[in-house]
C-alpha cells in the first residue's frame, strides 16, 4: 500500500482512520488500525496469485484475528475474499464472520482498480469506522450491564457467612473465574 498509485492511506487519512500518511505503526499504537497482508509476495494484479496462497494466506488472518479479536475486519480486494469464502460476494459488510469479527469487503485501492473512485474507498472506509465504533460503544454499554448484573445477583444470592460481592475494583477476569466455577449463572455469560 505503499507505492505511490496505491489508494489506501490517501483513503484512509480522508475517512480519519489514520492521522499519519504511510505510517503503519503509529496507526496500530494510535488508532488500533492493524494491517497484515493476505498474502505475503508483491504482485502488480490478484489473478497473478495461486488459489493456494489465498486458502494460506486467509488460515493465517483467522488465527490472527481469532488472537487479537479486533473489533472488525476489513478486507481490501474482493478477489481474494471471492476465492476463499464467498465467489459472489460484493463490496460491504459480509454474512460470514471471521475469529467472532464482523467482515467488510471493499474493492482493491490498487490505482489499477479504475473502477473505484477515491471518494468510493473513502466511503467504505467510512463505513468500517463507524461499524467500529459502534462495537465499541456496544462492548462498554454490554461490559456496564453485565457488571451491575453480577453485582445485583451477587447481592441477592449471597451465600450465608461469606462475602462475594463485587467491588469496583474487582476485574473482569475475576467475574469470569466467578462464571467459571459455576457462581454466576451461565445465561450472564453472554452479555459480556
Amino acid at each position: 500500500y505503499g507505492r505511490p498509485g496505491n489508494r489506501f492511506w490517501p483513503a484512509a487519512l480522508r475517512a480519519g482512520l489514520v492521522s499519519i500518511d504511510r505510517d503503519p505503526r503509529h496507526a496500530l499504537s494510535h488508532h488500533g488500525v492493524g494491517m497484515t497482508d493476505f498474502v505475503r509476495r508483491t504482485t502488480a494484479r490478484a489473478d497473478e496469485v495461486e488459489r493456494a496462497e489465498f486458502e494460506a494466506g486467509f488460515e493465517r488472518v483467522q488465527r490472527l484475528v481469532t488472537w487479537l479479536r479486533p473489533k472488525v475486519c476489513c478486507f481490501i480486494g474482493l478477489g481474494g475474499w471471492r476465492q476463499v469464502v464467498d465467489r459472489k460476494a460484493v463490496a460491504g459488510w459480509q454474512t460470514n464472520s471471521v475469529g467472532g469479527s464482523a467482515v467488510y469487503v471493499m474493492p482493491h485501492t490498487s490505482g489499477l482498480n479504475a473502477r473505484s473512485r477515491l471518494d468510493d474507498l473513502v466511503e467504505h472506509l467510512l463505513s468500517v469506522s463507524t461499524m467500529a465504533n459502534a462495537v465499541d460503544s456496544v462492548r462498554r454499554t454490554l461490559h456496564k450491564s453485565f457488571t451491575e448484573a453480577v453485582r445485583n445477583y451477587m447481592a441477592s444470592h449471597q451465600p450465608r457467612g461469606r462475602s462475594q460481592r463485587i467491588g469496583n475494583n474487582q476485574s473482569t477476569a475475576q467475574v469470569s473465574r466467578l462464571i467459571e466455577v459455576g457462581t454466576v449463572p451461565s445465561q450472564w455469560v453472554a452479555c459480556e
